[in-house]
């Protein structure tokens, strides 16, 4: 009986092990399914920017080291296409800011909004930059539930030991987060709905 007792216990100890490996490996999947939405994002977002500077090389003229900034910071975020988030973090981040300004310089022209061309880009930067705002979401969270079951006993002892690393979050901002957009002619500058404060919506009655 004291046998039974010991191999039904130990039966039972395999298959609690096994279900919470089970887990993280579930979790670890989903975090880097989610991962893999965000590169294609980011992938999308490297191929606009020279579609942008080729639009709008004749009303650049006095912003030349704008576009410069902004193309080294291209190609360092490039040459990190096949590396891991925490690695992506900051060269993305300085992307971020360096489009952000371009931006800001460029929508100062009054003609530049007038170009159809030039809107119908803005767009769709627009849509990659919500498209990875929502997928860097995801990401954070499925990272967060992974990194969580990681630190579960027995998972502490077993992760290291199968080379399952902790997984770093990307908490990479907005290009439009400090950066309102504006409509072409005589209409309020705007930012996306989600990112609207009362304030911000506020300040356009008022104008």
């Amino acid at each position: 009986m004291v046998v039974v007792v010991i191999v039904i216990t130990i039966v039972l100890l395999v298959a609690w092990v096994a279900v919470n490996y089970r887990n993280l490996l579930s979790e670890r999947k989903a975090a880097d399914q989610s991962w893999s939405l965000i590169r294609d994002s980011l992938k999308r977002r490297h191929e606009m920017v020279p579609r942008l500077i080729d639009e709008l090389k004749s009303n650049l003229q006095d912003g030349r080291d704008v576009v410069e900034d902004l193309a080294r910071t291209l190609d360092e975020a490039r040459s990190r296409e096949s590396a891991s988030a925490g690695d992506r973090l900051l060269c993305e981040s300085a992307l971020s800011e360096s489009l952000g300004r371009f931006f800001k310089h460029v929508e100062q022209k009054s003609n530049v909004l007038e170009k159809e061309s030039y809107l119908r880009l803005r767009e769709e930067v627009v849509a990659i930059e919500d498209q990875l705002m929502t997928e860097k979401g995801k990401y954070n969270l499925s990272v967060g539930t992974y990194n969580v079951q990681r630190e579960v006993f027995p998972n502490r002892f077993i992760a290291p030991k199968a080379g399952l690393q902790p997984a770093p979050e990307f908490e990479i901002e907005d290009t439009f987060a400090n950066y309102r957009l504006k409509y072409k002619g005589t209409l309020p500058t705007f930012t996306r709905g989600r990112h609207r404060t009362g304030a911000d919506q506020e300040k356009d009655v008022s104008q």
